[in-house]
């Protein structure tokens, strides 16, 4: 199984694009001028995957596979003197993110929790450990996977994922009655090829045709990168569920219960009193911040 590693770096040096090449000072792995995370370079091996994370946009702007393991190099920055003549490259096979991930996106449990010794983050996770080779853990890998929205084959080539909305341009777009580009890609994605599926707030299993995807967390306060998203949006019937949802009617705890909005209305008491401490269908682990996100709404 390949590896994969977290390399820190600028966006250009002396107006070149570094992400092509991954170089460090040291010639050799005996060189005991290498602090530790230049020497980890030496332990990459061919297929292995590369996350290049931007230290001065503090994003995550490409992923890449490696073709060649360390070798003897020569700085390939003419004019950089920061870190001298001598040191060794691997050469990779870049994949550019088209919406980079920020350092933000990634949930801080997730960051905390790849603190480890030589790992990306500080224990607080807050920031990136200074340094620029490091061992990424499987839990931040799966994350940045699910943000960027790609696979790898087994050979490490990357794919855009099944769960990621492929939407032209910004997801505000005008179009007649104001449509948005990717309403009509969530639903699809949600209902999966189905002419039925069941609502995510009441349960019911519902013809397609009265099912539509709402948005957890609201529309106007996500990023470009959440609306993209599948995770952030469930089906909801046009039955009663989904305009109380969006009002506020029904609401979603933490836990994936639900309550509803005003307990002594007596209208949400008759239309949906049966549905209160109920886990709502579609809350689950994936969208667990999105349904926070609005419950914080209100």
């Amino acid at each position: 199984m390949a590896n994969v590693w977290w390399v820190n770096q600028k966006h250009k040096i002396n107006g070149r694009l570094v992400n092509e090449v991954v170089w460090s000072p040291g010639a050799s792995p005996e060189d005991p001028s290498q602090q530790s995370h230049w020497k980890k370079m030496w332990e990459a091996k061919v297929g292995d995957l590369i996350v290049h994370y931007s230290s001065e946009s503090q994003q995550i702007v490409a992923l890449s596979r490696v073709l060649t393991e360390a070798t003897p190099a020569r700085n390939p920055f003419p004019g950089d003197e920061t870190w001298g003549d001598e040191g060794k490259q691997i050469n990779v096979e870049l994949t550019r993110l088209e919406v980079p991930i920020k350092k933000t996106d990634i949930p801080i449990d997730v960051r905390r929790a790849s603190s480890g010794k030589y790992q990306p983050f500080i224990a607080s996770g807050e920031k990136v450990r200074q340094g620029y080779f490091f061992p990424v853990p499987n839990v931040l890998w799966s994350e940045i996977l699910a943000l960027a929205g790609v696979e790898t084959t087994d050979d490490g080539v990357f794919l855009p994922s099944l769960n990621e909305l492929s939407v032209a341009g910004t997801t505000d777009i005008s179009r007649v009655a104001k449509g948005r580009a990717e309403q009509t890609l969530l639903r699809e994605r949600l209902l999966g090829g189905r002419s039925e599926a069941q609502c995510g707030i009441c349960g019911e299993l519902t013809p397609k045709r009265y099912l539509r995807a709402a948005h957890i967390k609201k529309r106007s306060t996500a990023s470009e990168r959440e609306r993209r998203n599948p995770n952030i949006a469930m089906l909801a019937c046009v039955l009663g569920c989904d305009q109380a949802f969006e009002n506020g009617d029904i609401r979603v705890l933490n836990d994936g219960s639900i309550v509803l909005g005003n307990a002594h209305d007596a209208f949400l008491q008759a239309q949906f009193g049966s549905l209160i401490g109920r886990k709502a269908p579609a809350f689950n682990e994936e969208n667990r911040r999105f349904f926070a996100a609005r419950l914080a709404s209100f």
